[in-house]
């Protein structure tokens, strides 16, 4: 079984949607035969290395919403965090571009270690306030996930990987995806948004069985 995932590190649903994914692959006797597949979206590709704006304020501007709204937004999304182990911090989370991160991410994807990846820089980001458009905050979460620090180096000071994550998000635009974590099951199944675990083992399990 193949799972495709679109998501962005800047995304925090991103992160409780692969939480809730591998909560879901525990609670099946086929976990060994899904394989992963990360493909890259950017929410924001115009955002600069570092906004001026916290994350509540950049969340209220970009929905056009009081800062108490944004506010109320990242408390629930906190509570969503704890209950499958993620510690959001949104008082230091930098809202940054990802396009850099998409290109590790790439590169780790060719040896096998972009799940690692995926999990480090997510952490990085949500839980330890660094910047991910920080070249050498990239290469420390490259190390950590297993690839040499010289090739993560090699890739960030330059473009390599970059036509990888223009052609996912050009299959993005083909297919209609909008908002991520989307989720495409053996090309054929979609599946939107950050699902509760019993409805992502539903679907993956019913799938597995020929049953939908």
């Amino acid at each position: 079984m193949k799972v495709e995932i679109w998501s962005d590190l800047a995304c925090p649903y991103c992160f409780i949607g692969k939480r809730r994914l591998e909560l879901a692959l525990e609670k099946v006797d086929f976990a060994g035969d899904v394989e992963i597949i990360w493909r890259s979206f950017e929410l924001a590709p115009e955002a600069p290395q570092q906004s001026p704006l916290s994350k509540i304020e950049h969340l209220a501007e970009k929905y056009d919403q009081p800062k108490k709204w944004a506010e109320l937004l990242c408390l629930s999304l906190a509570e969503q965090g704890k209950e499958i182990n993620i510690n959001f911090d949104f008082e230091q989370l930098k809202v940054t571009n990802t396009l850099d991160a998409h290109r590790l991410l790439q590169l780790a994807k060719t040896l096998n270690k972009s799940d690692v990846l995926k999990e480090q820089l997510l952490l990085a980001g949500f839980e330890s306030g660094k910047l991910l458009a920080d070249k050498h905050v990239l290469s420390e979460c490259g190390v950590a996930a297993g690839i040499e620090k010289e090739r993560c180096e090699q890739v960030l000071s330059s473009n390599e990987f970059l036509s990888e994550v223009r052609e996912d998000e050009q299959m993005a635009q083909e297919i209609g995806i909008s908002s991520v974590p989307f989720f495409i099951i053996d090309e054929a199944y979609g599946m939107e948004g950050a699902q509760p675990v019993e409805h992502i083992q539903k679907m993956l399990t019913d799938i597995h069985n020929g049953a939908i």
